[in-house]
């Protein structure tokens, strides 16, 4: 999913391209993949001064400090914009919003980074 998001994010943000069967499983997998994410990025510990943080009330504080942000401004669009495709059909250009939606999409880059280096 990570080598996806780093190939498919940028060409949908620059390209429009006809989708297939594959691609909408993939667009679907991924962001349910992220949108799990969150909870679970919610109880996982992480290390501060060479100790590592269990404490799931510090996870959480830590959590809606740093990546909550980024998760919240990739993943609401993403919905958002998933929702009305779906329901409505291919809406093209929603008063502009596509564009703004597509800008969003890249700070999933940004997390896409972060699993990069914890793999590390």
């Amino acid at each position: 999913l990570i080598f996806w998001d780093l190939f498919v994010i940028p060409l949908k943000a620059c390209f429009n391209y006809d989708p297939t069967a594959f691609t909408l499983a993939m667009d679907w997998t991924t962001l349910v993949f992220w949108t799990i994410n969150v909870p679970v990025t919610l109880v996982t510990g992480f290390v501060k001064d060479g100790q590592t943080v269990m404490d799931v009330e510090l996870i959480a504080k830590n959590y809606l400090r740093t990546w909550c942000i980024v998760d919240v401004l990739t993943l609401l669009p993403d919905w958002s914009m998933t929702l009305i495709e779906t329901i409505l059909g291919d809406t093209g250009d929603i008063g502009g919003a596509s564009d703004t939606v597509k800008a969003l999409r890249i700070l999933r880059l940004a997390r896409t980074a972060r699993l990069i280096r914890l793999l590390k």
